[in-house]
């Protein structure tokens, strides 16, 4: 699910309405299918939709299928087969199936105040896992729903025939979606995950392009700046947050950095940064980036081995920041940190690549007019002037 706090809230808009929804969850999937198990989609009455269970021809087929419960008033349970024409067309290799529960919800108080108890929970930076009871009748399928949080479950409507609370309950830990069956009945057990909160500390170009494409990308990015105008709500989209710091000396400790906690170290000059990094590394923080060119890392990771940081602290730090893709503009800068942020996430990657020459470039073809820190940081603090952004272009970057 790409943006459950969205998804939940226009749910329970809909219902606190009265407004029966069908939703529409991915519950299987075997070869080319485009979304994984997990995958939600909301159809209103008015055929607007909010989430996604992958775009194409099966989701004009799934949605199709939803408008029609709006008649029968019950839910269905589906296999879609995407066939390897179909595939190609929308630029797989091959098809593949989905299983996808189909379930209409009634605008009654039980759905209201359920949906409504998650979206509290998820808005307080928690975590729920919501579960489903799928029970085949021979002609029908009867569904029931509950969820789980630190507490402890909340059965709700959910059928327990099947399964007992001591099971569902160790199910909290659950990183990935499981479909149970017990003969005839089954529990589709969906754990839902708030955003990784991003902190990119420093408001000039670069943190300015990567705030949106966070936000757009399911992080919650919040920017942090000593400087007013680099954190006015007005250059930012209303998903992203800001917070004007007193000064960077002591910035990263209020903000209670965990182990699922992103932080991008962009500000405008060296010293900052090296404030900044000696910080991150004394938290958690699942990924820490800096800008920045070898040679400007390489003095700062001299710096912070005299003041006892180990090597291994330092093999933390994605920097020079970002993946290989030639990126110049902010925009591009941006593009690749989030691409990098989403490896780590996804735990395609999990670690730095120890890289000897920019992140960005090899040798044989790093591009004349400089580095991506002299387009994107040295020179836009006025500290290697030359580069694209001069600073008598972008005085206060």
């Amino acid at each position: 699910m790409d943006n459950p706090k969205a998804f939940y809230r226009c749910l329970v808009d809909h219902l606190d309405a009265g407004t029966p929804v069908v939703v529409a969850s991915v519950l299987s999937r075997s070869g080319s299918a485009p979304r994984e198990a997990g995958a939600a989609m909301l159809v209103a009455p008015d055929g607007n939709i909010s989430g996604t269970i992958g775009g194409g021809t099966l989701e004009a087929q799934v949605i199709q299928r939803a408008r029609s419960l709006f008649n029968t008033r019950c839910a269905v349970c589906e296999t879609f087969a995407l066939t390897n024409r179909q595939a190609s067309e929308e630029g797989m290799l091959c098809g593949g199936r989905v299983e996808v529960l189909i379930d209409f919800v009634e605008a009654h108080r039980v759905h209201a105040r359920l949906y409504r108890a998650i979206l509290a929970e998820l808005d307080a930076g928690g975590k729920a896992v919501v579960v489903t009871s799928i029970r085949k009748a021979p002609d029908r399928i009867q569904t029931g729903v509950g969820w789980i949080s630190k507490q402890g479950l909340h059965s709700e409507t959910l059928d327990l025939s099947g399964t007992d609370a001591v099971f569902l309950e160790s199910q909290f830990a659950a990183d990935a979606p499981v479909l149970k069956r017990e003969g005839a009945l089954g529990y589709f057990i969906r754990p839902i995950h708030t955003a990784d909160t991003v902190y990119i500390v420093g408001g000039g170009h670069v943190g300015t392009a990567l705030a949106p494409l966070c936000a757009r990308t399911g992080f919650r990015p919040v920017v942090l700046d000593d400087r007013a105008e680099f954190t006015d709500p007005a250059r930012f989209s209303p998903a992203v947050e800001t917070l004007r710091i007193g000064s960077y000396a002591d910035c990263i400790r209020p903000l209670g950095i965990d182990e699922t906690t992103y932080i991008v170290i962009v500000t405008r000059g060296h010293l900052h940064d090296q404030t900044v990094l000696a910080q991150a590394l004394g938290t958690d923080a699942k990924y820490i980036g800096m800008i920045g060119s070898r040679k400007k890392r390489d003095a700062i990771y001299a710096a912070l081995r005299a003041e006892g940081f180990s090597q291994s602290d330092l093999e933390r730090v994605f920097c020079p920041i970002g993946v290989k893709i030639g990126a110049h503009t902010p925009a591009e800068i941006a593009v690749s940190i989030v691409a990098e942020m989403i490896s780590v996430r996804t735990g395609y990657r999990e670690k730095p690549e120890i890289r000897s020459t920019h992140a960005h470039f090899s040798a044989a073809n790093k591009p004349a007019r400089g580095s991506e820190r002299e387009a994107a940081g040295e020179s836009m603090g006025g500290q290697n002037p030359g580069g694209w952004a001069d600073p008598k272009t972008f005085p206060q970057a």
